[in-house]
């Protein structure tokens, strides 16, 4: 009699301890001689079979540390960005923080407590029986994913649509089409499909975080904050969802809030220099510029320390407090005094502030001293060009840029508001896309949770 193919081909296999290896083997032998077991010794080695295969069934061993595994399913998460293959948690005990990271990484099952042949081969038929169900879902959004990575997008959008016309109530193929309208930079879609999964319960921590994203794009940072706070409820771990959290709550004028969400952020994560950033500039934004500097003395960067203080700089001034602007400033520029080209960009905008400020004289003896530092910088002889002609001061020959106009005056307001010369991110809002999974969850007698 002939076998009956099983619903995956490969399980991979992290754990170290040797009783629960013999018993993932022998279950999966009593299960289906056709499974192919691949044990990996290491996350790296992990992660490269997981990249080789997106189908395979992958069972993790908690008992390795939480940051092996989480190293393990966040670069899953980060080279797939899609939910394609069933996932096995196996532990000692359950923990807030191992459920949060159930929810985010598209967890199917976690089992904690004994483990045994038995137990092992009930949890492989149970995946067997969703994936009968799952299957063919699965397999069009592997087809998506791939898709994906070789920049077929509007194929992938194809196959998305054709997904919702077959399951109009699915949240993750909603979620999905609206990464894709993301992609297309159509935000208005995207936000129509993320807002009638946004009340769930239990909630959708992917389609939260997407809507956050789409919230922050149109400028709603209360509304963005709200979706990123539901979604740290069901996982807080999440140190980037923390990270993003804090940046939108400081557009959202909430600093305080901001600050104790940055030092969670560091207490899961250390090293983490954004949430040390982050706390930085809160701290700057209450004013408290020496407690600041002391934090701050960690970032070896004098670009990455001048980004801070000019982010925390443009925020304020936003607000009207263009004095207190200007005093950020110049605490950047005395902090970073030895490297020119830094304090030429700050000075470059610290001249802008003056003149949103409507300080035209203070703002022309800005633009001067940043070009005496670096003669080079042609965005600052090109606005000092224009701010000269409106004063009708002559300029000197060293700052003219022969036969180029010099900026308007709405480009150079406008600048206030862009990214720092020196940094690309300090806005703090370009945060990669935070893959998570979320799904109903049952407990029964034997500590083995079911994401269905």
């Amino acid at each position: 009699m002939a076998v009956p193919k099983p619903p995956f081909t490969e399980i991979i296999f992290f754990s170290s301890r040797m009783e629960i290896r013999d018993a993932v083997r022998e279950a999966v032998k009593k299960f289906s001689p056709l499974i192919k077991i691949i044990p990996v010794a290491s996350s790296d080695l992990a992660i490269e079979e997981i990249a080789r295969n997106d189908r395979s069934l992958l069972i993790l061993d908690w008992e390795l540390g939480s940051e092996e595994i989480i190293k393990t399913l966040g670069k899953s998460a980060k080279s797939r960005k899609i939910e394609t293959r069933p996932i096995i948690i196996i532990a000692n005990s359950i923990s807030k923080h191992l459920i949060g990271v159930s929810y985010e990484y598209h967890v199917r099952k976690l089992h904690a407590g004994e483990i045994s042949i038995k137990k092992i081969l009930e949890i492989l038929k149970t995946i067997a029986k969703d994936e009968a169900y799952n299957g063919p879902l699965r397999t069009v959004l592997s087809n998506v994913n791939k898709k994906r990575l070789d920049g077929e997008w509007d194929a992938a959008t194809s196959l998305l649509e054709g997904l919702q016309t077959k399951l109009p109530n699915n949240p993750k193929v909603a979620a999905e089409l609206a990464v894709n309208r993301i992609h297309a930079n159509q935000w208005e879609q995207a936000l129509s499909l993320l807002e009638p999964i946004e009340n769930l319960d239990p909630p959708y921590i992917r389609a939260l975080q997407l809507l956050s994203r789409c919230r922050m794009k149109i400028g709603k940072f209360k509304e963005a904050s709200e979706s990123l706070k539901r979604a740290k409820l069901i996982n807080p771990f999440n140190v980037d969802r923390l990270l993003l959290l804090g940046k939108v709550l400081i557009n959202c004028d909430e600093v305080d809030e901001a600050k104790h969400v940055f030092k969670e952020a560091k207490s899961l994560a250390p090293n983490n220099q954004e949430a040390l950033k982050g706390e930085g500039q809160c701290l700057l934004l209450e004013g408290e510029v020496n407690e600041a500097l002391d934090l701050l003395n960690a970032i070896d960067s004098a670009r990455e320390l001048a980004s801070v203080f000019n982010s925390s700089a443009v925020i304020t001034m936003r607000k009207g407090k263009y004095k207190q602007g200007m005093q950020l400033y110049d605490s950047a520029l005395n902090a970073i005094k030895d490297d020119t080209k830094v304090s030429a960009r700050l000075l470059f905008n610290k001249g802008i502030g003056y003149r949103r400020w409507q300080k035209d004289p203070e703002a022309i003896t800005c633009l001067e001293k940043a070009l005496k530092l670096d003669g080079s910088f042609e965005k600052a002889k090109r606005s000092y060009a224009e701010l000269a002609k409106k004063l009708g001061k002559e300029i000197p020959p060293e700052f003219a840029i022969p036969g180029e106009p010099g900026e308007t005056e709405e480009q150079i307001d406008e600048s206030i508001g862009l990214d720092f010369t020196l940094s690309s991110k300090s806005d703090g809002l370009r945060t990669p896309l935070i893959d998570e999974f979320d799904d109903d969850i049952d407990d029964d007698d034997d500590d083995t949770l079911d994401f269905l």
